[in-house]
């Protein structure tokens, strides 16, 4: 059965960088588009899709999920898990704002 995890904003930047983890942002688009984490891909709660075809590849990482502060990256968790879903999945405590908080960078579009 498939387990909920937390993982701090130091923790998922070592994992990022080792490759050992998929950063999905269920953040809405505009908001992506704004300030995103380099590397995650986003999947907006309103869409996310699960039956997992929209997930992006995680075979053998972690897939963690966050969104601004941790409330729709909770639900995406919750909604994946009790889909089915048979990985465990990982949760950005705080989301991107304990991100920031950590001194770690952002990008924009704009950038």
């Amino acid at each position: 059965m498939a387990k909920i995890h937390s993982v701090n904003a130091q923790t998922l930047q070592q994992w990022l960088k080792s490759s050992e983890a998929v950063l999905v942002d269920v953040r809405e688009v505009s908001e992506h588009q704004a300030e995103y984490i380099q590397g995650s891909q986003n999947l907006p709660l309103s869409t996310l899709n699960l039956d997992g075809a929209n997930l992006p590849k995680h075979e053998g990482k972690k897939l963690v999920i966050h969104c601004l502060a941790g409330g729709r990256s909770a639900m995406a968790c919750q909604q994946l898990v009790c889909d089915g879903t048979n990985i465990d999945i990982w949760d950005l405590e705080g989301g991107i704002n304990a991100w920031k908080s950590a001194g770690l960078k952002v990008k924009a579009l704009t950038n």
